[in-house]
This record gives structure tokens, sequence and C-alpha cells, in this order.
């Protein structure tokens, strides 16, 4: 799903989803804009990464995502034709708080009171 394909449907289902932002927001989006890796074309390198990430951990979807401030955009993604979701979409937008571990599992998102409302969660 697009950022600009967001439907009716969807926008009832996020009501309630808003993603809370980093407290160093303003900060953080400063230096993903210096990286300049924002809307950039396809790079192999992280096309062949997610390729393997997808096969030695045996998942279907494999994404490089940055969080800008009203999306998702994928440097690279394997299994899912999006280029870019919605940030309240975005699992990776709770990876990015502070009071978030370093590493985030989700054991079942149908059950986790954050994303089981997503319309991407089914």
């Amino acid at each position: 799903m697009e950022i600009d394909r967001i439907t009716e449907d969807d926008r009832q289902k996020l009501r309630g989803l808003k993603v809370p932002l980093p407290k160093q927001e303003e900060d953080r989006l400063l230096v993903l804009r210096q990286c300049n890796l924002l809307d950039t074309k396809a790079d192999e390198s992280f096309d062949r990464f997610t390729s393997l990430c997808s096969r030695l951990f045996k998942m279907p979807i494999v994404l490089v995502s940055l969080v800008d401030a009203d999306r998702q955009w994928f440097k690279s993604r394997f299994g899912l034709a999006a280029p870019q979701t919605h940030r309240d979409y975005a699992f990776c937008a709770y990876t990015i708080l502070e009071e978030t571990p370093r590493v985030m599992v989700v054991p079942d998102a149908q059950l986790d009171a954050r994303f089981k409302a997503n319309p991407l969660v089914v």
C-alpha cells in the first residue's frame, strides 16, 4: 500500500493507531535527510542483502526501511511490491523510539495492541 493510496477504510482502521514520535524527531529527520538516501534508485548491494536475509531467516518479506516524517520508504524490499507505506502502518516507527529495546520481537502482530488494527496485518 502506498502513502497516497490510503482508502477511507484504511483511515478508519488507523484511528487510534498514531505512532508516538521519538523525543529527538527533528534531529533524527535532519540526519536522515543528510544521508541522501530517500527516494534514490535501487541499489544492488542492498537488494542482495534483503534477498540473503529472506533465504537465511526464511522470511517472505524483508525490508530496508527508512522512517521519514509521514512515511516509511523502502531502500530495498524483497517480497513486497509497495515502495513505501504510511508511517502509521510502520512497525519500524516503533523501533526508533527511545524506550524500544535494541531488538524488537513481535511474535504475533494480530495479538499485539500496537499492530492488531493495522490494515497490513493479516
